[in-house]
């Protein structure tokens, strides 16, 4: 009998710890979410660090903005399509622009 007592023990014991392993493991806050936890850090660091990036290059272009004359310059003719005061400008006719105004010949000397 008393044999029997301790391997009930034992087996009670044995689910115990398989239990507690279990909860350990899936439970909330368990090794699964520890995990899950440690990849969503290595993910925010790693974007982190390219917004870091990206704030550092909008800070050297402030400062270029605010000091560098022959950057402003740069910008105003490429982006904004600027010319300075004695340079010569060429315009020429794209292929959409071309074919459209072929097209507007065309269909002008058409007579109903």
């Amino acid at each position: 009998m008393n044999k029997y007592k301790q391997s009930i023990l034992i087996a009670m014991a044995i689910l115990l710890v398989a239990s507690m392993a279990l909860f350990i493991a899936y439970g909330n806050n368990g090794l699964i979410d520890l995990n899950l936890k440690k990849v969503d850090k290595n993910n925010m660091i790693e974007r982190n660090k390219k917004l870091e990036k990206v704030i550092l290059s909008h800070y050297r272009q402030i400062d270029r903005l605010k000091n560098d004359l022959e950057f402003i310059k740069v910008l105003a003719k490429h982006e904004l399509g600027w010319v300075e005061k004695d340079e010569l400008v060429f315009k020429m006719k794209s292929n959409t622009e071309h074919r459209t105004s072929n097209i507007e010949h065309q269909t002008s000397n058409i007579t109903p």
